[in-house]
């Protein structure tokens, strides 16, 4: 199993997602936080993969597309026509709560 998480870690992450989310959560939950800070610090909006970075975030927390909560509502904001800078804000509260659910 170790090979298969570390061809995940190294970017293989569609073929081997389901194989390693359950038997090493911490380290699929940090590699879908730096995913998140990765596109949070693109400054050009065209260059952002919104859909990715909202799926990378379920990922991360451990929720899922149909999630009704705050910062579900938040995150589905992204893909809606607003400033980039509510969007940049958006993204960081999100990022910050994907660090809280690390710690716990």
């Amino acid at each position: 199993m170790k090979v298969a998480l570390q061809k995940f870690l190294d970017g293989n992450e569609l073929s081997y997602y389901d194989f390693v989310k359950d038997k090493y959560p911490k380290e699929v939950r940090a590699y879908y936080l730096k995913k998140m800070q990765a596109f949070q610090k693109i400054e050009n909006e065209n260059e952002i993969d919104f859909y990715n970075f909202k799926e990378a975030y379920e990922r991360a927390t451990n929720t899922y597309f149909m999630d009704r909560s705050e910062l579900g509502v938040l995150k589905d904001k992204l893909t809606d026509d607003i400033p980039f800078d509510e969007k940049q804000k958006i993204m960081m509260t999100l990022i910050d709560d994907a660090k809280i659910k690390q710690i716990n």
